[in-house]
């Protein structure tokens, strides 16, 4: 039903746009979370920052400025 309007209106009945970036993967929470290693965190901040995800890349930012600053405490 849709289909020859799509048709009428677009010149065709299929999508021929973009298809968004996945998703970084985000580690769940949890009260016994090891702690994470920064290697890992810069490589899930440069996804972040490569797919737009703004506010989590700044999340990851904090998260690894304060482990580093911990190991250089220690």
């Amino acid at each position: 039903m849709i289909a020859p309007l799509l048709k009428k209106i677009h010149g065709s009945a299929e999508h021929a746009g973009r298809v968004p970036p996945p998703a970084p993967v985000v580690p769940e929470k949890s009260g016994a979370d090891p702690k994470p290693d920064v290697p890992k965190l810069k490589e899930q901040l440069k996804t972040a920052i490569e797919t737009e995800l703004f506010e989590e890349a700044a999340k990851l930012r904090d998260k690894i400025r304060t482990l580093e600053g911990k190991k250089r405490k220690s």
